[in-house]
């Protein structure tokens, strides 16, 4: 609905009148917070799900012929996310490109999954895959940090509510890339 551009005073008029669900305020739920109903799997996500018969093989710290880790679906799955920022000054035209920031990891770790990238004006996300993750190799990187477009950049191991943060504005673009 977010995406639709929605806003909740729209859609909480558009419910008001259903006998489907209950309107209180800003909460909308279900008539009589009757329970969802049980999930049923499509007839083809049945077929999808018998043509994989065979179970994904997991491949240890190859790479590929350029050099790079392969990637395998459970790397994606619970990924570290590490912050990264630079200090802007005021009235400094500057702007992050993360092409550039995922290049430079890339060159100075190569032996990090790096799975996602994103970025704000002075700063961003990474995501790495923590299926067999050098921990020493992303402490490495958060304690010397690096140098990116001219400019000192620090990176940090995201957790607590600045974590939670990430995941509610940005889960739905990570999902989208990968």
């Amino acid at each position: 609905m977010k995406k639709q551009g929605w806003k909740s005073e729209e859609i909480i008029a558009a419910c008001k009148d259903s006998k489907l669900v209950d309107v209180k305020g800003q909460k909308v739920r279900r008539a009589g917070n009757k329970a969802l109903p049980e999930f049923q799997v499509k007839k083809r996500e049945t077929k999808a799900n018998e043509k994989k018969s065979e179970p994904e093989k997991v491949v240890e710290d190859q790479l590929d012929e350029r050099g790079r880790p392969i990637l395998v679906e459970k790397d994606f799955d619970n990924p570290l996310i590490v912050t990264y920022a630079t200090k802007v000054k005021k009235g400094d035209d500057f702007k992050v490109d993360w092409k550039q920031v995922e290049a430079k990891i890339k060159e100075e770790f190569p032996a990090l999954k790096l799975i996602y990238s994103r970025m704000d004006e002075h700063g961003g996300h990474l995501a790495f895959s923590q299926l067999r993750i050098k921990n020493d190799l992303i402490d490495e990187l958060c304690s010397k940090g690096s140098t990116i477009q001219e400019r000192p950049f620090t990176f940090e191991k995201t957790s607590g509510d600045e974590l939670k943060e990430f995941w509610q504005k940005q889960g739905g673009h990570f999902q989208f890339c990968i």
